[in-house]
């Protein structure tokens, strides 16, 4: 066999070897991910829907470029996110050295009714259950034989919940405000409410566990 096929042989073998590790990198990937992303925020699943290549070199310096992910049941303070596409210019694990800051990230979420009405559940007080019903272009609450018909609309940081046939005060009594300011590094642009669910658009400086970092800060972290 001549020196010329050897090493072509070799060649072929060392590309199939990289291509080979390059397939396992992004279940690899995944489970980084989900583990340093767990650390902060609880969830049911995470998928990577895609990945900047090459994935293998940047995975291990802990830098992931443009990412995607598909995480199911994420815990924000109590209360779960049905579906969440997280959109991130780069992900970066604890390990990663010299980690720069994170850029801004995009998440997408779809937030059930019946979640809401769990987390309001743990919220209200003297036992009460409270009702939530999403429906078209409308939020429905109540507690009890009260119920409010309200619209909602996001502007310049502020979320606004308009009440129809009852005075913003009883939005109080029900746990709610009338308008709550978001955090300073949280900016939704848009919320949509159709019949059961919510969709909405986030834009955050920080998403916790996977910003670079040993702790976990940010507004969607357990300790905001």
């Amino acid at each position: 066999m001549s020196g010329r096929r050897v090493a072509g042989i070799a060649a072929a073998l060392v590309l199939a070897l990289g291509l080979l590790v390059e397939i396992a990198a992004v279940p690899i990937a995944e489970r980084v991910l989900g583990s340093a992303l767990g650390r902060c925020l609880p969830y049911e699943r995470v998928e990577i829907a895609s990945v900047a290549r090459p994935v293998t070199p940047r995975l291990l310096v802990g830098r992931a470029r443009d990412v995607e992910v598909e995480v199911t049941g994420l815990e924000v303070q109590g209360l779960r996110l049905d579906q969440a596409r997280l959109q991130l210019p780069v992900a970066l694990a604890p390990y990663a050295p010299l980690a720069p800051e994170p850029p801004e990230a995009t998440l997408e979420i779809t937030l059930r009714d019946t979640d809401v009405e769990d987390y309001l559940a743990t919220q209200v007080p003297f036992g009460l259950q409270p009702t939530v019903r999403f429906r078209p272009g409308q939020l429905r609450v109540g507690v009890a034989a009260v119920e409010v018909t309200a619209a909602v609309r996001v502007e310049d940081g502020v979320l606004t919940l308009a009440p129809g046939g009852l005075p913003p005060a009883w939005w109080s009594r029900l746990g709610l405000e009338a308008e709550v300011t978001l955090p300073e590094d949280l900016r939704v642009d848009r919320v949509e409410l159709r019949s059961g669910e919510a969709t909405a658009t986030v834009r955050v400086d920080v998403v916790a566990g996977i910003d670079g970092s040993p702790g976990c800060e940010g507004p969607l972290a357990e300790a905001a």
